[in-house]
């Protein structure tokens, strides 16, 4: 049997949507019917027990500083594939090892840091400059998320489309409309408007929060809705901020700095419409978790977030501050319009799981190792 590394890492060292991806994914692969056996490979001890099964075991690589993360990539990891004598290894981030055993394959999610280098400071971009390349170079075979982003990754990298294969995201079961009592319940914890107009996801310059706030203050007159912005404060979110202290309706404008894991899909199931202007996106999970949830969405036209909700959503230029705010006034003003996004929204959604991931990344194993 062949022994299939699943490299970890990213369970502590990225963004919320990566780990979700690392946790569903893996633990669909060790319960499906490849018969391998499984090393899954972490950088903590606490993470042990993380995943189980009969031909699962469980391996730590410490990283005692989180500067040597790059030199586990490069050395600490490689040296414990070499020592179990791994013959192939999944990275579930974009990192690689310069070794050519084991055989490798790696996700890379997106090529944002070469198409918008003004997003990273000088170390990540100096950083990614020379990841993104070695990591296509050196990978035998390259999974990403969507259709957007494998185009993205053949014109930026030069990268043969036969090496690509797309595994769309999926969206976690517990994401679907809750009752209205579960909506109450939110709504006081988070001391939530009556009416609202929803934006989830980190504040920062690519997620286009400055002008969804100018957009709001030119439609704020004509609705009887709210604003909520919530997620975590990235890098460079002043303009935000200036924008929001400046706005004649900043008193209607709540920020919910962090939102409970638990509550999201109360959260979304309890605003009126949800708005993600995104400049770029690799794939784009909010609009089809809020699309789960029986809410109505207003989202880019650009990257890959038209094939992420397909006809089922409201889709605007992003740098269009006077169509983001039509938009938000026709969504609720328009019962017709809201319900067919909502019923079709709701089916569209189901498309999206991580069954299929799985399976999709599976089948790659399979070509790979002959299996």
């Amino acid at each position: 049997m062949p022994k299939i590394a699943l490299e970890a890492r990213s369970l502590s060292t990225l963004g919320g949507g990566v780990r979700t991806y690392t946790k569903e994914v893996i633990n669909r692969i060790l319960s499906g019917n490849i018969n391998a056996d499984y090393f899954v490979y972490y950088d903590a001890d606490r993470y042990l027990g993380t995943f189980k099964g009969e031909s699962v075991k469980e391996k730590v690589v410490n990283v005692w500083h989180p500067l040597m993360r790059i030199a586990w990539d490069y050395f600490f990891l490689p040296a414990a594939l070499r020592r179990d004598k791994i013959d192939f290894v999944h990275y579930f981030k974009p990192a690689t090892t310069p070794f050519k055993k084991p055989r490798a394959i790696a996700t890379m999610y997106d090529v944002i840091p070469l198409l918008y280098p003004e997003t990273q400071t000088k170390i990540q971009l100096a950083y990614w400059k020379n990841q993104l390349p070695l990591v296509a170079k050196t990978c035998e075979h390259l999974l990403t998320i969507s259709e957007c982003s494998k185009k993205d990754i053949v014109e930026q990298l030069q990268v043969s489309p036969e090496k690509i294969t797309v595994t769309p995201l999926g969206v976690d079961a517990r994401y679907a409309p809750v009752s209205e009592i579960e909506k109450n319940i939110v709504a006081e914890k988070y001391k939530l408007p009556k009416d609202f107009i929803l934006y989830l996801g980190t504040i920062e310059p690519r997620k286009n929060v400055a002008r969804l706030v100018r957009a709001y203050n030119r439609v704020a007159e004509n609705i009887p809705h709210d604003l909520v912005l919530a997620g975590k404060w990235g890098w460079s979110f002043e303009d935000v901020e200036k924008e929001i202290v400046k706005s004649p309706f900043k008193n209607r404008i709540k920020v919910l700095a962090h939102v409970e894991h638990e509550s999201l899909p109360a959260l979304y199931s309890t605003a009126a419409v949800f708005v993600f202007p995104s400049l770029y996106e690799g794939f784009g999970l909010p609009p089809l978790e809020a699309m789960a949830c029986g809410t109505p969405v207003i989202t880019s036209n650009v990257s890959s977030l038209p094939e992420v909700v397909g006809d089922y959503a409201l889709k605007i230029n992003p740098l269009d501050e006077v169509a983001l705010a039509e938009a938000m006034e026709k969504i609720v003003s328009d019962s017709a319009l809201r319900e067919r996004l909502i019923t079709g929204g709701l089916v569209w959604a189901k498309k999206f799981n991580w069954d299929r991931t799985a399976q999709l990344t599976m089948d790659v194993y399979r070509k790979l190792l002959n299996i």
